[in-house]
């Protein structure tokens, strides 16, 4: 079995380099995302299209861990994901928002299981409020003083 932190680390690796062939060479053919508010990507052809959706929207974007722990076949990893929306972005809701020219800067935690050497399963968790805040599509919170 290969090194599941090495497996997560090729695929931020290929995030980065938005390389979309490399992205998927990371996943097995029945993997499954799941992302915030419950959307599930299943499969190679919805991963593919999801990611390419991304990186469109997001040619800038940039991953960087922040910290990474490891049990077993699954890779825990706190990250800053940084980008500029550039392009149209199609949202988990299926409502698309066109380029806002922001940039975010968020944190997020990302779970994986290893099988093998590709990813079987990955969950994203992000503060849905502070993307939406920093696209300029929501408000942002009052403060409490």
């Amino acid at each position: 079995m290969a090194d599941p932190k090495a497996v997560v680390r090729r695929n931020i690796d290929a995030m980065n380099t938005h390389d979309l062939d490399a992205i998927m060479a990371t996943y097995t053919p029945d993997a499954e995302l799941v992302w915030p508010g419950g959307r599930r990507v299943s499969g190679t052809a919805a991963i593919r299209e999801h990611y390419e959706n991304l990186l469109r929207a997001y040619s800038d974007t940039r991953i960087d861990i922040e910290q990474q722990y490891v049990d077993g076949d699954v890779v825990v990893s706190e990250f800053r994901n940084t980008a500029t929306h550039t392009a149209p972005l199609r949202l988990a809701t299926g409502e698309t928002v066109q380029s806002t020219g922001k940039r975010i800067s968020m944190r997020g935690v990302n779970i994986a299981r290893v099988q093998g050497n590709r990813l079987v399963e990955d969950r994203l968790y992000f503060d849905r409020h502070e993307f939406l805040t920093q696209l300029g599509l929501v408000a942002a919170p009052a403060t409490v003083s």
